[in-house]
């Protein structure tokens, strides 16, 4: 059976709407794991394990109340839904205009490996150009200690534009955009891959909701290998001159001074190395990682095979 990409391109609202949906619901799900994850990740002193990473859970709970450990969570929504939509359309838009561009360059499903690799990336690199200034925003409430949080993503906007304008918001965008081509390229080719693969030799066009959690997963643990120390980079330039210093009973950290993407890598190797330094907070990632992502193409290929469905009952 042979199952096309062409066949199955997506109107761009069912794309927005899915995407959107897969992006909010994922990011929600992980978002403790998440903001412990960052808490190390910006650190130039604590060395990360899940023993610690568990402490500074009970910390977060017993200073912040259980909701702390969605701090920042608004933020995220606020970017990730957008982000995600953008994503998941860009992606399916590059698929039409690559099948159309090189329409010999395909295997079975419709278009090749590489093509998939390629729309990957770009669909990546889009979404966060347009949705930066919020990640930003988010890595700095996840590091911020206990608070009011109403209103805080709109205080913390005006102190960042007050005190660095709108360059502000963009720092740590460049590695960013580096890791995310690898990343989002990495992903989308391994889920797109297997699940074609799965499709043709099954002789079936519905791939099952375990195939969807395991494929997202395997791209989702792929890609975070691969361009973990570029995320480190970006929240630790994210993060800088946001705060002096931060304590608890379980976390203390400096935050790097003001400095670009090279000389950060360089301080970071030097004085953490590359393990404890550029890779902290990897096994995290292994856990939260294909989680999200897998839910991510889960609730995807769900509310589009729902949407198909429902525009056909129509």
């Amino acid at each position: 059976m042979e199952v096309t990409d062409r066949k199955q391109s997506l109107p761009i609202l069912h794309s927005l709407i899915a995407g959107g949906s897969a992006g909010g619901v994922a990011k929600t799900t992980i978002a403790p794991l998440d903001r412990v994850k960052i808490i190390y990740q910006v650190s130039s002193s604590q060395q990360f394990t899940f023993s610690a990473a568990y402490r500074s859970i009970k910390q977060i709970i017993k200073d912040e109340g259980v909701m702390g450990l969605w701090k920042g969570n608004t933020a995220t929504l606020l970017r990730i839904i957008p982000y995600a939509a953008i994503q998941y359309t860009t992606f399916e838009q590059s698929k039409k205009m690559w099948m159309y561009v090189r329409p010999l360059s395909k295997d079975s499903s419709g278009i090749s490996g590489f093509g998939r690799f390629v729309c990957g990336g770009v669909a990546g690199f889009t979404s966060v150009a347009i949705t930066y200034p919020l990640d930003l925003l988010r890595a700095r409430l996840a590091v911020a200690g206990p608070g009011p949080r109403i209103g805080s993503l709109f205080r913390l906007s005006l102190g960042l534009y007050r005190d660095s304008g709108i360059r502000g918001f963009y720092k740590g965008l460049v590695p960013t955009l580096i890791g995310i081509i690898p990343y989002a390229g990495i992903s989308f080719y391994t889920f797109e891959t297997l699940k074609y693969s799965y499709l043709e030799k099954h002789d079936t066009d519905t791939l099952p909701q375990s195939a969807r959690m395991l494929f997202g997963g395997c791209g989702g643990f792929l890609a975070q290998s691969a361009s973990y120390p570029l995320e480190i980079i970006r929240r630790r330039m994210q993060v800088q001159g946001s705060v002096t210093t931060r304590s608890s009973r379980h976390v203390t950290y400096a935050l790097a001074s003001q400095a670009g993407m090279v000389p950060l890598v360089k301080h970071i190797y030097k004085h953490e190395g590359i393990v404890r330094g550029l890779y902290k907070g990897l096994s995290m990632n292994w856990v939260k990682g294909p989680i999200a992502v897998g839910i991510s193409f889960t609730v995807y290929d769900a509310v589009t095979t729902l949407l198909r469905d429902t525009e056909y009952l129509n």
